[in-house]
């Protein structure tokens, strides 16, 4: 429901006294509680006041209910599909697929048309499909300092167990007494390269040097 100026005039002359725009020496001004009237001073403002109050409060209402409830309703960019630019259905791992060669999510209904095509490669990218080789691809894309790529990589290697590499990684990152606190409670104290990769990477986080990550990765 939207309202309406009260005095169903114009909109380009002073809901009060009837000012013109473009007249001499009048400069309108919008009402800055709702927009829906315009007034060539505050002297006119004051005296339409009783007159503008009902509609201006509801006006002003329904504008700051638009502001609140547009927040927060806007989807992430990794929800859309970079080929038809459309947003994922929910869940998004069950309509789509994540391609490790150039770290983008491809919804199910681009990759079947594709597909159909006689398109058996990446439909992003064009990259040959191949499990074999996904840690090297994504070890590329991390050397190439992608941030997706980078979280990725720590997702895998936290859920796989490889938990020490996994919050070595995440030094770089998020470099807080928390994660250093968790990193230690869960280290084993036999696995010396574990302990090694550790140790890098804060090292290396203490110079403030994100690029840091893909040379753990190497030694």
């Amino acid at each position: 429901m939207s309202c309406i100026a009260v005095d169903g005039g114009p909109a380009d002359v002073c809901a009060n006294c009837g000012s013109k725009l473009g007249s001499d020496a009048v400069k309108l001004k919008n009402c800055t509680a709702c927009c829906l009237v315009k007034y060539c001073g505050v002297d006119c403002q004051r005296a339409h006041r009783k007159q503008h109050k009902k509609a201006c409060k509801q006006r002003a209402a329904e504008l700051k209910d638009e502001q609140l409830y547009s927040q927060g309703l806007e989807r992430p960019e990794g929800d859309f599909c970079p080929i038809c630019t459309l947003p994922i259905p929910l869940q998004v791992n069950e309509h789509s697929g994540f391609m490790v060669c150039c770290m983008k999510r491809i919804c199910f209904g681009c990759s079947m048309a594709a597909q159909k095509r006689g398109m058996f490669d990446c439909a992003f990218c064009r990259t040959p499909v191949s499990d074999d080789d996904d840690l090297t691809r994504i070890q590329a894309r991390v050397s190439k300092n992608d941030p997706v790529a980078i979280h990725y990589l720590g997702q895998k290697y936290f859920w796989r167990s490889w938990r020490s590499t996994a919050l070595s990684l995440s030094v770089g990152f998020c470099r807080t007494p928390f994660w250093r606190e968790f990193r230690a409670s869960n280290a084993d104290p036999d696995t010396t390269p574990e302990r090694k990769l550790s140790q890098v990477a804060e090292s290396r986080s203490r110079k403030g040097s994100d690029s840091s990550i893909p040379g753990v990765l190497s030694e």
